[in-house]
């Protein structure tokens, strides 16, 4: 946040100066908004902070909710909460001031989300500030209906899937499947994110916030992100919301592992083309980031102790290199009682030359551990 503050002199162009925008110089709110509409971030997170500061102290959150305001505040408070500005005082407001989130944006987690679905490396779910006791024998069906139907995709699963799914070697039916739809919804109690029309069952994004759908608008971002702050910002919450496999190690759930090896796929894609832009801009540090984070939560990634191992040859830090390629040896082991198929001692042509005709097209799947 810090950071996003001091570099507001380098923003995007000023916003107009027309006769509506010039009053907007008066009330940092409508200046924090015009600001925002024209990409500008940083200066509109300075402007948001002076229109917090200002209700802190005079006590006026009320203010912040007259007229046009209203309809300016979803956005701010998204980005304010994306980017850690007073996340204690903003959550409040909206507390006070229910909105819906902007889930076409992406809401972020701190949020105050009345349900929250974590499953990347976890499955845990958290009504408003309190966890859902998710172990205890009577929530056993109704939370493996909420799995599938998350594995799914969780928006507009055609009932009749989600029976074949969960029952089958039974003709159950359909009334089976509305028995655990209502116990599940029992268990949310009064902010149940669910929604079933047409004989289609969806989460409510509304209602809902789950890891892995914010993680695929992250990737995203990351993708098509230019400039150094926003590559830092993104490659940051990727990892904060990735933080293992799919409902985590040992989950036996086989409708998940699709999703799981989409989301496994798109994650290494868009980190590793990261690293080879970053080294072929000489960005040498946040490329090694890149490699090291990757491995930290996907640690039989082959490719990326690969350039790492070429990399650290490159800087002639040996050492590391002969490191990190005998953790290589030991991880494929143990995973999958493979040996690596590249070598450690290179020839100086085979160094200078890289790897990055392999960045664009690679095939990442591999047994699920």
């Amino acid at each position: 946040m810090a950071d996003a503050l001091n570099n507001s002199s380098k923003a995007a162009p000023p916003v107009e100066t027309t006769h509506s925008n010039a009053t907007k110089d008066h009330d940092p709110l409508a200046h924090a908004d015009a600001l925002l509409k024209v990409g500008d971030e940083p200066r509109a997170l300075q402007s948001f902070a002076q229109a917090l500061a200002l209700g802190k102290q005079h006590g006026d959150v009320a203010r912040l909710w007259s007229g046009a305001h209203k309809e300016m505040m979803p956005a701010l408070c998204v980005l304010a909460l994306m980017h850690q500005l007073e996340v204690e005082y903003v959550t409040e407001i909206l507390r006070q001031h229910p909105l819906l989130p902007l889930h076409d944006v992406g809401s972020p987690e701190a949020w105050p989300w009345p349900v929250k679905i974590h499953t990347l490396g976890q499955f845990s779910v958290t009504l408003g500030d309190v966890p859902l006791e998710t172990r205890s024998k009577a929530a056993g069906k109704p939370l493996e209906l909420l799995k599938t139907l998350i594995a799914f995709g969780g928006r507009n699963v055609n009932q009749q899937k989600l029976i074949q799914a969960l029952w089958p070697d039974g003709d159950v039916g359909r009334k089976t499947f509305e028995i655990t739809l209502h116990r599940l919804r029992r268990l949310f109690g009064s902010d149940a994110p669910l929604i079933l029309k047409n004989k289609a069952l969806s989460l409510d994004e509304r209602l809902c916030w789950v890891d892995c759908w914010a993680l695929e608008r992250v990737m995203s971002k990351l993708d098509s992100a230019e400039s150094a702050s926003a590559v830092d910002a993104s490659l940051d919450q990727v990892f904060n919301l990735y933080q293992g496999p799919f409902f985590g190690h040992g989950e036996e759930l086989s409708c998940a592992v699709q999703l799981q090896e989409r989301l496994r796929s798109r994650l290494l894609r868009s980190v590793l083309r990261l690293a080879q832009r970053s080294e072929d801009a000489g960005l040498n540090d946040r490329a090694l980031q890149c490699y090291e984070r990757l491995l930290e939560v996907e640690p039989s990634v082959e490719e990326g102790y690969r350039r790492l191992v070429r990399l650290y040859e490159r800087q002639g830090r040996h050492a590391d290199a002969k490191t990190c390629y005998h953790r290589c040896e030991r991880v494929l082991r143990r995973a999958l009682d493979v040996a690596p198929s590249f070598s450690l001692n290179v020839s100086s042509d085979e160094i200078s030359l890289g790897f990055s005709s392999k960045s664009a097209d690679l095939d990442f799947k591999r047994p699920l551990q």
